[in-house]
């Protein structure tokens, strides 16, 4: 622990000189701190700023134009929450969709890269999808009485799928682009996360893990049905 702190102080003050290169970045967590070590020979370009934010949540635009980012302090714990941000793929013309006042994760670009859905923490303990166009404008929120979060769209743009947390557990639900006609993929105790579609749409990939058994990776059809542990822990 302490080499890995003094590693952390060196990197750290070294980004307080502002060099004017940075070559790549990554993101450790020593207990509920979070920082960002700069790194070097990777051969990278680093396209954020060099200063006391963090850049996280990249999300490549489908025409792969764009890219949209989460830029939150590190004071702040939980520190993957903070501002949507969107940027040219070279780094150029980065623009604030949201407010500084909003704690937002996980965007996610429709396929036809007209919109943009992300997670919302409207307080300590409960989670929101919006939808909003690619330029920020008309901001949508997507569901009520649920704690959901990490929406991905599917391939066709109809659908967004999405984790969704209780107090004990979680599930993989699914819904209409519109927000219309939620439903519960998994229904069952354990823990579901991490969904993303398969390219032509029929199915769902995700991480579960039941009560004590080891983490796995399922494979689900869109409808629900034929729910299949790939990796079998």
């Amino acid at each position: 622990m302490a080499i890995v702190l003094k590693k952390i102080k060196k990197i750290f003050s070294n980004a307080f000189s502002r060099p004017k290169v940075i070559i790549c970045w990554t993101i450790v967590t020593i207990g509920v701190l979070t920082v960002a070590l700069l790194l070097t020979g990777c051969g990278l370009q680093n396209l954020g700023w060099q200063n006391l934010f963090l850049d996280v949540g990249p999300a490549w635009s489908p025409d792969g134009s764009k890219i949209a980012f989460i830029k939150t302090s590190y004071y702040q714990q939980g520190s993957n929450w903070g501002v949507i941000w969107v940027m040219n793929a070279d780094g150029s013309n980065k623009i604030k969709l949201t407010d500084d006042t909003e704690k937002l994760n996980s965007p996610a670009w429709s396929p036809d890269g007209s919109k943009i859905a992300f997670s919302s923490m409207n307080n300590r303990e409960s989670f929101d999808i919006w939808v909003m166009n690619a330029d920020g404008s008309n901001k949508v929120k997507f569901n009520n009485k649920i704690s959901a979060f990490s929406p991905a769209w599917s391939p066709d743009g109809s659908k967004i799928v999405f984790g969704v947390a209780y107090a004990a557990n979680s599930d993989i639900w699914v819904m209409n682009a519109d927000g219309s006609n939620k439903i519960n993929l998994t229904n069952k105790l354990g823990d579901y996360w991490g969904p993303a579609w398969s390219p032509d749409g029929s199915k769902i990939a995700f991480v579960s893990q039941q009560k004590e058994s080891k983490i796995n990776f399922f494979v689900i059809n869109a409808d629900g049905g034929n729910k299949i542990n790939l990796t079998g822990n």
